[in-house]
């Protein structure tokens, strides 16, 4: 087993604005302290997109790449487009809302598919978050 990627400074720096303001308060029924910025879901993206090919660099065909939290919901269907044969697990330690409980306008449906390359671990429900945020 080989440890993974780490967050830099400057990763975890991004994935706060986005992650946290606007991923988190959904997670946790909490919608008034969702705070949504254009610029945050780029560098989520941006960050997504960094894990995935330093990923990449290290795994082998039919390697096991274990992605945990809702940091890295876009890594699954990134590592899988590039990487077919890769076995993906991905994790989400949080329930997920219920779409009635949050009427707000539609945003990037991207995430939704972030985990479409996944094949293990437990997720149901994910493109809730396309209409939440």
């Amino acid at each position: 087993m080989r440890r993974g990627v780490s967050q830099s400074g400057r990763s975890h720096r991004i994935l706060r604005g986005f992650s946290n303001s606007s991923i988190w308060p959904l997670l946790h029924y909490l919608p008034n302290y969702l705070r949504y910025e254009p610029d945050w879901w780029e560098q989520y993206q941006n960050v997504n997109r960094t894990f995935a090919e330093k990923v990449l660099e290290v795994a082998k065909e039919g390697d096991l790449v274990w992605v945990h939290d809702y940091q890295l919901m876009l890594l699954p269907a990134m590592l899988r487009a590039a990487a077919p044969n890769l076995r993906i697990g991905f994790f989400l330690p949080h329930a997920l809302p219920c779409l009635r409980d949050f009427p707000l306008p539609s945003a990037p449906t991207r995430i939704s598919g972030g985990n479409a390359g996944r094949e293990q671990g437990w997720i149901s429900r994910l493109w809730v978050f396309a209409t939440l945020l």
